[in-house]
């Protein structure tokens, strides 16, 4: 079947050859002139590198942050927003200071959709490089809109970063003031609170409380020793005499005393030495011991026993006086000590009241103190910050591929049409041909007939006569000759426009 195609496109390149030449001419000379008003596209690149690495990174990386962006996002953003829109077109020359506003803003927005930014990595890792990029059918618009382009977003950008460090600062540095300014009048708070309330802590308070409850139970030990001396004291006193009536006070002592120790006697089998009557009864003793000496120094002036004042009893009288006095002085010392316990109790219920208070404020200055010390510390880092940005130390831009005014088009050039006008030129006939073959209803085929059950008795092959064959060599020979000079016209077109003959 394929053979069979072939030998009727054959037979009809032979029948139709010389509409084949002149279709072969037409479709060439149609496709080198469409070369000829073919649109023209010049782009051209700027590449960026992002160079963050610097001497300065590893020696303050830890108390400085450099302002950091996503690369071809910012620079996507930045170019693409209408105040740079406006200062690329003013730069590059697409819009005159003449022109009106309206004339302004529609370069702009061809300017913001057709102006190309992308971020890429040779090594696959963090996007270091920004590609910009910008078509346009002159050379000298395209090459002038990518430079203006590089040039306004690096200075862009080194301002940007200048003045988001700048604001950070000034931010940072108010918050320090307003946080010093707090830290100021937490301290004065906690100062008035310590000037107002000096009652001490509980410790010193719990302390006091203890050594007042001690010296109360020992005053009330006290006392009740001297009420049993005061006591035994009158209970003596009430059974003498003032005055000696029939016997010498030598002898009444000494009868006393002996009572006195005999009665010791039995309460030391009782009580212990250190019990209060005990005691009271040994300064008895003792007492009786003295007024026996006291008598016998005084017996020599003997007088009438019935006018003789009874010195026992001047003895205890005087003891008992300085009991009473020792009493009532411990009972108002014990009052005044339970006063003091009493006030000591007040002022540990005001400090327990007040502690809720003073916590409260501590807490505030501790923690106004360490919002103000780390604000102190990113105020540092904030102007260090802003410092190395100034000084371009930071994350800055540079030029990795400037802009090259470009020489050739972009996409279909003028020599691709002329390398495919002749290859179209024989194309397009042939096709034209072959799909003639195809619709075209007449048998060609012996196969077809046999499709369709017809006997087929013989194939008659065509036959070329001596003149046919003469005829078919001179049509040949003359279209290859216009062919020929078909090309000639060709080549001297494409060399002329090559060399610039057609502008």
């Amino acid at each position: 079947m394929i053979f069979q195609i072939l030998r009727a496109l054959l037979r009809e390149i032979i029948l139709h050859k010389t509409l084949i030449a002149i279709g072969f001419a037409i479709v060439s000379f149609a496709v080198l002139a469409a070369g000829f008003f073919w649109p023209k596209q010049y782009e051209v690149k700027g590449v960026l590198y992002a160079d963050e690495q610097n001497i300065i990174k590893p020696l303050l990386q830890s108390q400085a942050a450099v302002t950091s962006v996503d690369r071809a996002q910012a620079a996507r953003d930045l170019l693409q927003t209408r105040r740079m829109a406006e200062i690329i077109a003013k730069r590059s020359g697409l819009v005159g200071p003449d022109d009106s506003p309206a004339i302004l803003e529609r370069t702009a927005r061809l300017l913001q959709a057709t102006l190309g930014v992308e971020g890429f990595s040779p090594s696959g890792s963090a996007v270091t490089y920004v590609r910009i990029s910008y078509t346009n059918p002159s050379k000298d618009t395209a090459f002038k809109v990518v430079s203006a382009a590089v040039d306004a977003f690096i200075r862009e950008t080194s301002e940007s970063k200048q003045r988001e460090s700048r604001n950070a600062y000034q931010f940072i540095s108010s918050q320090v003031k307003t946080y010093k300014q707090q830290l100021a009048n937490a301290e004065d708070r906690l100062k008035v609170f310590n000037a107002d309330n000096r009652d001490g802590n509980e410790q010193t308070v719990a302390t006091s409380i203890s050594m007042l409850q001690s010296e109360i139970q020992k005053l009330k030990l006290d006392i009740d020793d001297a009420r049993i001396r005061k006591a035994s004291t009158e209970s003596q006193l009430s059974r003498e005499s003032q005055y000696l009536t029939k016997r010498f006070s030598t002898d009444v002592y000494r009868d006393k005393l002996r009572e006195a120790q005999s009665k010791l006697d039995s309460m030391l089998l009782t009580y212990t030495p250190t019990h209060p009557d005990v005691v009271n009864l040994k300064h008895q003793i003792e007492d009786f011991r003295q007024a026996m000496e006291e008598s016998e120094t005084s017996r020599r002036d003997d007088r009438s026993s019935a006018g003789n004042i009874n010195p026992l009893y001047e003895q205890l009288r005087k003891t008992l006086s300085t009991v009473t006095l020792e009493l009532e002085s411990k009972q108002k010392r014990l009052t005044a000590t339970q006063q003091l316990l009493d006030q000591e109790y007040d002022r540990s219920r005001r400090i327990a009241g007040r502690k809720a208070e003073q916590a409260d404020l501590t807490r505030d200055y501790d923690v106004t103190k360490k919002m103000y010390e780390s604000l102190l510390e990113s105020k540092e880092r904030a102007r260090i910050s802003m410092t190395l940005d100034v000084e371009g130390q930071g994350v800055t831009y540079r030029i990795q591929e400037a802009p090259l005014y470009p020489s050739v088009p972009k996409g279909l050039r003028f020599l691709h049409f002329a390398l495919a006008g002749p290859f179209l030129g024989l194309l397009v006939p042939i096709g034209a041909l072959v799909a003639y073959i195809q619709l075209d209803p007449r048998i060609r085929y012996q196969s077809v007939l046999e499709g369709l059950s017809v006997p087929v008795l013989a194939v008659v092959p065509h036959m070329n006569t001596p003149f046919a064959k003469r005829m078919l060599r001179s049509d040949m020979i003359l279209l290859s000759l216009f062919m020929t000079g078909a090309m000639i016209v060709y080549a001297i077109i494409c060399f002329g426009r090559w060399s610039g003959w057609f502008g």
